[in-house]
Formats: C-alpha cells, sequence, structure tokens
C-alpha cells in the first residue's frame, strides 16, 4: 500500500471565496424549503413566533430602562408594507 500524500497543492481559499461558497450552500438550502411547502409553512410559523418572543424581549427590557416599549402601528403585524413595530423609532 502506498504511503498517503499529505501535500496541499490548492492556495487558501479567501475570506470572498469561502463567503461565495456558503452564501450558494444557504441558497440551495432556502431553495429546497421553499420546495417544500410543509416545511416552508413551518418555517414560516418559527420565524413568526420568533418575532412574538423577540417583542416581549423589547416589552420587558424597556420596562427596565424605564423606557417606553415600542407600539404596534395599525394593522398589527411586522410585514413589509404597513404595519409592526416602531423598534429603533422614538415615540
Amino acid at each position: 500500500m502506498a504511503p498517503i500524500d499529505f501535500t496541499i497543492t490548492d492556495k487558501p481559499k479567501s475570506q470572498k471565496e469561502w463567503q461565495a461558497e456558503d452564501d450558494a450552500h444557504t441558497l440551495a438550502r432556502a431553495e429546497a424549503i421553499r420546495a417544500d411547502s410543509s416545511r416552508h409553512q413551518a418555517a414560516k410559523s418559527a420565524a413568526q413566533k420568533m418575532l412574538d418572543d423577540e417583542r416581549e424581549d423589547v416589552r420587558l427590557l424597556s420596562k427596565v430602562a424605564g423606557r417606553r416599549a415600542p407600539r404596534k402601528q395599525s394593522g398589527g403585524t411586522a410585514t413589509s408594507g404597513g404595519g409592526g413595530f416602531n423598534v429603533g423609532k422614538r415615540i
């Protein structure tokens, strides 16, 4: 049996190359999720729960800091196109 050659012949990847490859994998995973309607719906539901949890954290932290928590805008959802919270805005 011949010995294994551990010589590195390729130059190390740059940060941009690593990021591009990671982004490509991320986009491929997103496409797989979108193609599976039950998985996509589960991800959307999880995102809504995460958002609700974050809203509660902001409310509690605002109370600790002695500031008013952000108020909901009309519409009541945090989607694009109106509605949601005024996070980061002084009210």
